[in-house]
């Protein structure tokens, strides 16, 4: 961790305070031992240290998230054969935005400290979620004929096919979600993994590229100036990111992250990343964010 984390990490929660966000006293010792241990991942280092320091539950109105819900003819047909577990992402399109309206909805934080079995259930639905959506999508795509290398030898067999995608896809790190559709992998445990939006396949975008990053552009906390200028590479959920024609995700990847380094002031060229995302905050009221009129 950065010399004087657990200051920023302070600071930073008596910002989300001001900002009207429901905190309640940090996770202890012995409950951060329990959560762990029922999913089978360590929190990294940074958002462990947030977590017991102050544990977020809700944010304000001013805060929703804008998402985009399909039209019911369109989910019947696209989302057709979706697990039932996954019902959260059910009404989400996959293809298309033309059928697609603009809607809010509050945000959200996991609730760690969940007791009731009703919530347990719901925390569990929310760490599984990135895996069900992932091994959903790709079977969609094997019944088409696509294929990866990295899942084995083809078979023919439709369903040993998925298995062995299934069981490549849950080798990859367990993902920590931070609040609504944001997500941060559980692997390396050390500080400075990156925070995605994870819900809509053709809307994944950084959220920012550390824990702080997340914080200064979804909560407008100021950035130390030890944020990190480049994500880290995640195995899988950053190949899931990183596209352009011709290259592999990793060169993708270093394509993206030279772009940044090469610039005469990376922390300059980061913020003009992030100023050129699809914004899924509105401000106070009710208005549509203005990109959302082309989808309507």
């Amino acid at each position: 961790m950065e010399s004087g984390a657990e200051e920023y990490f302070e600071g930073a929660a008596r910002w989300l305070k001001a900002e009207k966000v429901h905190l309640e006293r940090g996770l202890s010792d012995s409950e951060v031992a329990i959560i762990e241990a029922r999913y089978e991942f360590r929190f990294p280092a940074d958002l462990r240290m947030l977590l017991q320091i102050a544990l977020p539950l809700s944010a304000p109105r001013s805060k929703r998230l804008w998402i985009f819900m399909a039209d019911a003819g369109t989910m019947a047909d696209e989302l057709e054969g979706m697990p039932n577990n996954m019902r959260h992402v059910r009404r989400f399109r996959l293809r298309t935005r033309r059928r697609q309206r603009p809607r809010a909805i509050p945000w959200s934080f996991p609730d760690w400290r969940a007791r009731r079995q009703q919530d347990l259930v719901s925390l569990d639905e929310l760490v599984t979620k990135p895996f069900d959506y992932a091994t959903w999508y790709l079977a969609q795509n094997i019944e088409r004929g696509y294929w990866d290398t990295r899942w084995g030898t083809k078979t023919d067999d439709l369903q040993e096919a998925k298995r062995q995608m299934a069981e490549y896809v849950h080798k990859a790190p367990k993902m920590i979600p931070l609040g609504s559709a944001f997500y941060m992998s559980s692997e390396p445990s050390e500080a400075g993994n990156p925070v995605w939006v994870y819900f809509i396949e053709d809307l994944q975008y950084y959220a920012g590229f550390d824990l702080p990053g997340f914080l200064h552009y979804r909560f407008d906390v100021p950035l130390p100036s030890w944020s990190v200028v480049v994500p880290r590479w995640i195995d899988f959920w950053s190949e899931d990111l990183h596209h352009s024609p011709g290259r592999t995700p990793r060169e993708a990847y270093d394509l993206f992250v030279r772009y940044i380094l090469e610039d005469p002031d990376p922390a300059a060229a980061r913020e003009r990343f992030f100023r050129g995302q699809p914004e899924p905050f509105i401000p106070e009221g009710d208005e549509r964010p203005e990109w959302a009129d082309k989808y309507g």
